[in-house]
């Protein structure tokens, strides 16, 4: 099932370009392999669906032991330090760091943070070793290992590899680890499940580099692991294991010398295929400490207490690996073999390094050697591919002409121009090349003969094209035709006069040509017609055009006709006076030209009238205009609005308007006429305005009456407003009051009228006296 990694946060060694970006990541989620440090999956691709260019397993650290953080700084803190390796390498050997030590081949690709199943996770890339050709390193030593239920012979082949191409292995891992000490990274947890060899290529490759850790500068911490019990740990691991089993510890620390002895007993196990110390039943510092106190390493005594008893031919095994160290291998490997067993094991700071296996192996390793090289021929007549056969010897790789053959006795090679094919054979031991000059023939094709079968083209029809070439890898014509290779004609339609080239390439870019040419026959096309059915226009109207042409292969009409190819007649619609032109075309380019005019009337329309009912308006009477318009296409009030040819509409103007009709033709021609109408502007007219009574005592009312005509507005004084033009309404004065009526009509011209209102003021007695006169006296 496919589960993808997504939200990628990566950091790419970047040896691939594949890998400098990373969004996503998507794997088979069944495992391939788990342990303590995580689980490893297939990769099915990168980025939602791109195939990287070297297949990947994806290790995802295990979640809740705390170790994911570390696992990932260290993948990183190395990434960093293999990149620098890799600039220094192709600057100073212009060679990458994988192809110089493939042992490296199994190193983080990339390392990541991301999202899987909802969970955050960590982990990083290495290449599927399994892909390359590697192997697991213990099913070599141990055939009965678990390979995922399906069995192996890589013990049986592993035994057939001679002892010089194991070296060659060990060398391989020796130089590796010497490239991980410049980084200062410690494995930690080197063992045969961390080691992958490909006997065909007599290379290894490490993985698992999560379980170790990068010594940095300023690095106070002691580096430490979780390892598990195996025969290649350093003695002093194995005795904190004994410590982390009795509880008296968690981590296992770890340093350089600790990676130098599972590094030595790593190349031992590579020659061998077992410890230097097999033959003890226990391993341990007092069964070592004992043996050594009685012993001359690899000799022992099968009463020795620590000897193992219980295994078959184990005296047999033993009795060979003592001849051979003394007798078959190198006394200096065979004196680091021992300096490991008797000075290292008790005494980290004797063992072994890395450079120094690497440069002890190198010593044990022949250069290439070119025994024979040879080619089938050395000159080249035809594309024949030349063979080249060839005898090396201890060459890691090999290559003829920039071309990988490891592996190959021989190749086919096609060759094209004189050239040196060189055959390299590499190994870290050593380079060496020879070269064999190979010539191609110099000789031109032949051209039988390049013929037409029409020198003069007279009519539509192609001239056919036809030749004969021998010797020749490619053929060619001109003039838009191609590529003809494996032809022996085509057809060819020139519109002028034209010469074809032919031409003929060897295999080798020698080229020959040959030329035929073809005129052309120069006669125009022949316009026998070309009119219309009419040639003046009274009104705008359809004309049809015709025609007949001999020998057109193209006819155009301008004024936006075109094309009328294969047509004899046309419609069109002048608007003006238009002038026809009709090119006709034949195959070969020559035109012919005729023409006529077509003629529109100048008349304009004619307007029958235009008048108004009235010349003058007075106030809100408007005026009706009305016309009749003959042969008018369109007609316009001056404000551009179309109206009928005939009909009225009334007007109201505020002021003296002349209006104007416009009318027009079919073809353009205009007709104008004019009506003015004129306002006669008058005041407004009150015909009365008064009040009764005119005068009145305080408190007492009067009735206001008007009546106004002509105006657009009527107003009262004393804050009355605005009244109707014909009205009466009640008022009391207190004092003498005059009113005034105002009327304006829509031109602003005013009518004002006018009149006073008196007011009497009732007398008052404020006081009063009676005097009683004395009655006339009554004369008598």
């Amino acid at each position: 099932m496919i589960q993808s990694i997504n939200n990628i946060r990566a950091l790419s060694t970047e040896f691939y370009q594949d890998f400098k970006k990373i969004n996503s990541i998507e794997i088979d989620d069944n495992k391939i392999g788990s342990g303590a440090f995580g689980a490893v999956y297939k990769c099915l691709s990168i980025n939602g669906g791109q195939r990287p260019a070297m297949d990947q397993v994806i290790k995802i650290f295990a979640e809740g032991t705390g170790n994911e953080k570390g696992g990932l700084e260290t993948i990183q803190a190395l990434q960093k330090k293999l990149k620098e390796e890799d600039a220094k390498l192709r600057k100073s050997k212009n060679i990458a760091l994988l192809d110089h030590y493939p042992a490296l081949l199994g190193c983080p690709q990339f390392s990541f943070e991301g999202i899987y199943k909802g969970n955050k996770v960590m982990g990083y890339s290495a290449n599927n070793l399994t892909s390359l050709g590697f192997e697991e390193f213990k099913l070599a030593i141990d055939p009965e290992a678990e390979n995922n239920g399906v069995p192996t012979d890589l013990s049986d082949r592993y035994d057939q590899a001679p002892m010089i191409a194991r070296k060659q292995i060990a060398w391989h891992l020796a130089a590796a680890f010497d490239v991980l000490r410049a980084c200062f990274y410690i494995h930690a947890d080197f063992k045969a499940e961390a080691l992958f060899v490909d006997i065909k290529k007599f290379r290894c490759a490490i993985i698992d580099y999560d379980s170790g850790a990068v010594i940095q500068d300023d690095d106070s911490n002691v580096p430490s692991t979780i390892g598990t019990p195996q025969d290649w740990l350093a003695p002093e691991i194995n005795k904190q294991l004994d410590l982390v089993q009795q509880g008296e510890q968690n981590l296992i620390n770890v340093n350089l010398p600790s990676d130098l002895w599972s590094l030595s007993i790593a190349i031992h196990y590579i020659l061998f295929k077992f410890h230097p110390l097999f033959f003890l039943s226990v391993l341990s510092d007092d069964s070592v400490r004992k043996y050594l106190n009685k012993f001359k390493f690899p000799h022992v005594d099968c009463a020795f207490e620590f000897y193992k008893t219980n295994e078959a031919d184990l005296e047999i095994l033993h009795d060979w690996y003592v001849n051979y160290f003394e007798n078959n291998l190198e006394a200096p490997l065979a004196g680091k073999i021992k300096s490991t067993v008797t000075d290292g094991y008790f005494n980290p700071a004797l063992r072994v390094s890395a450079n120094q296996w690497k440069t002890l192996l190198q010593v044990t390793q022949l250069p290439p050697e070119i025994k024979m090289f040879q080619s089938s021929t050395a000159r080249v007549m035809t594309l024949a591919p030349v063979r080249f056969d060839w005898q090396v010897e201890n060459a890691f790789s090999v290559s003829i002409d920039g071309q990988d053959v490891t592996n190959q006795s021989f190749s086919e090679i096609v060759i094209r121009r004189d050239k040196d094919v060189e055959l390299v054979a590499y190994s870290p031991f050593g380079v060496v090349r020879k070269t064999i000059r190979i010539e191609v023939s110099k000789d031109k094709p032949q051209i039988r003969f390049f013929n037409s079968d029409k020198p003069v083209r007279n009519d539509q029809q192609p001239c056919l094209l036809t030749w004969s070439v021998a010797g020749a890898e490619t053929v060619s014509i001109d003039q838009g035709i191609g590529d003809v290779t494996g032809l022996t004609d085509c057809d060819a339609s020139p519109t002028s006069d034209t010469v074809y080239t032919l031409t003929a390439t060897s295999w080798f870019g020698v080229s020959a040509t040959a030329h035929v040419k073809i005129s052309l026959l120069k006669i125009p096309p022949k316009i026998l017609r070309f009119k219309s059915d009419k040639f003046f226009l009274r009104k705008k109207e359809t004309i049809r055009l015709s025609w007949q042409i001999e020998n057109a292969a193209r006819i155009v009409i301008d004024n936006n006709i075109g094309d009328v190819t294969n047509q004899s007649y046309c419609d069109a619609v002048p608007e003006q006076d238009t002038i026809y032109q009709l090119t006709a075309t034949n195959f070969f380019g020559l035109s012919e030209r005729a023409s006529f005019i077509v003629q529109v009337s100048r008349i304009p329309p004619r307007i029958a009238f235009f008048q108004s009912n009235r010349f003058i308006v007075m106030d809100d009477k408007g005026a009706v205009l009305s016309w009749d318009i003959k042969d008018a296409e369109k007609v316009y009030f001056d404000n551009n609005q179309e109206i009928n040819p005939s009909g009225s509409l009334e007007v109201h103007p505020e002021q003296d308007t002349v209006y104007t009709l416009k009318a027009v033709g079919c073809f353009g021609m205009v007709s104008e006429a004019r009506v003015r109408v004129s306002v006669m502007r008058q005041p407004p007219f009150i015909r009365f305005f008064t009040a009764s009574p005119m005068m009145l005592y305080v408190g007492e009312e009067t009735e206001i009456k008007w009546q106004v005509t002509q105006s657009e507005t009527v107003t009262l004084n004393h804050g009355i407003g605005n009244v109707v033009h014909e009205g009466r309404l009640k008022s009391s004065p207190l004092r003498d009051t005059t009113y005034v009526l105002t009327a304006r009509n829509k031109y602003g011209m005013e009518t004002r009228a006018q009149f006073t209102i008196r007011v009497l003021q009732k007398p008052v007695l404020r006081n009063f006296r009676v005097q009683l006169l004395k009655p006339p006296t009554l004369k008598t």
